[in-house]
């Protein structure tokens, strides 16, 4: 039993070198955005079928006010996922630079396969570069890859005042109404990531918050891992009103009983599925909903 657990090892040993020792780390291409550059259509490959044994690199830039958007038009890469054990990709999304080291961020997941529904839905980057990592061995071909990139301004994500102990945090006081989405909306959502919204009215106003998709990686009743926790206050020691994952009929409404109203969305499981846009919400501040102080039991 002994030697065939060591024979086992031995032979996996020998696949993971015989792997690195073909593979050649032989193509690099980034995209920049620029003033008459802010789209365009990358192929992974210029012949009918893609190398064997290659590493290639696709960076996309955005400049430091905008987001870089990838719509996957084709898709055929030889793999089952999920494993991916031969040809996959690999998407980055967080890059803080082209320079930083791969082990130091998380991925956005690992794609392979030649069926439709293993076609990398919409990605969105949450920052303002992402990478696409481009592995084959030499155990078969396929057509590759081919996508549509777009540099576009960030500004929709961005809502009231920057809070910078988050990644994606606002105070949103001066603003009256407005949209609110999650980090990479409609894209697939990253996983563990945390955001915060915190809403403050002037005194006697109240908060509406109605959201009008949600797309959340559903848990349980109890949604222990993704989802959005709503608070009637100003702190988390407030009355929560909510939480939510999965998906639910929308359009539905939320208002705050006080001049609060504040919200955690989190991402925080490792098996959540890749495919999923996050929220869309819209809110309102005012007075013209109706006075709590009037409404008396009957």
């Amino acid at each position: 039993m002994n030697i065939l657990i060591i024979n086992s090892k031995c032979c996996l040993l020998v696949f993971i070198l015989c792997r690195i020792c073909h593979l050649k780390e032989n193509c690099t291409t980034i995209k920049r955005s620029g003033p008459n550059h802010k789209t365009g259509i990358l192929k992974s490959q210029a012949n009918e079928s893609y190398q064997n044994n290659i590493r290639c690199y696709y960076y996309f830039e955005a400049l430091p006010d905008e987001r870089v958007e990838l719509n996957f038009t084709v898709f055929d890469v030889n793999g089952v996922p999920p494993r991916c054990l031969h040809d996959f990709i690999d998407i980055y999304t967080q890059l803080d630079s082209l320079n930083v080291s791969l082990l130091d961020v998380p991925s956005q997941g690992r794609y392979c396969g030649k069926d439709k529904e293993n076609l990398p839905y919409l990605i969105i980057s949450v920052k303002n570069i992402a990478l696409v990592d481009f592995h084959t061995d030499s155990s078969g071909d396929g057509k590759g890859f081919e996508l549509i990139y777009r540099f576009f301004s960030d500004a929709i994500y961005k809502v009231g005042t920057k809070l910078q102990q988050y990644l994606c945090g606002f105070l949103i006081s001066d603003l009256k109404e407005g949209t609110i989405l999650s980090p990479t909306y409609p894209g697939i959502y990253p996983d563990n990531i945390m955001c915060f919204y915190k809403f403050q009215g002037e005194v006697g106003e109240r908060i509406k918050l109605t959201f009008n998709d949600i797309d959340l990686y559903s848990g349980g009743n109890y949604c222990p891992f993704d989802h959005i926790k709503i608070y009637d206050g100003p702190n988390n020691e407030a009355h929560v009103i909510d939480t939510i994952c999965g998906s639910r009929k929308v359009p539905i409404a939320f208002y705050s009983n006080g001049n609060y109203l504040q919200i955690f969305t989190v991402g925080e499981s490792d098996e959540t599925p890749s495919q999923l846009r996050g929220f869309n919400a819209s809110f309102e501040i005012g007075t013209r909903f109706v006075d709590l102080s009037l409404v008396t039991l009957l």
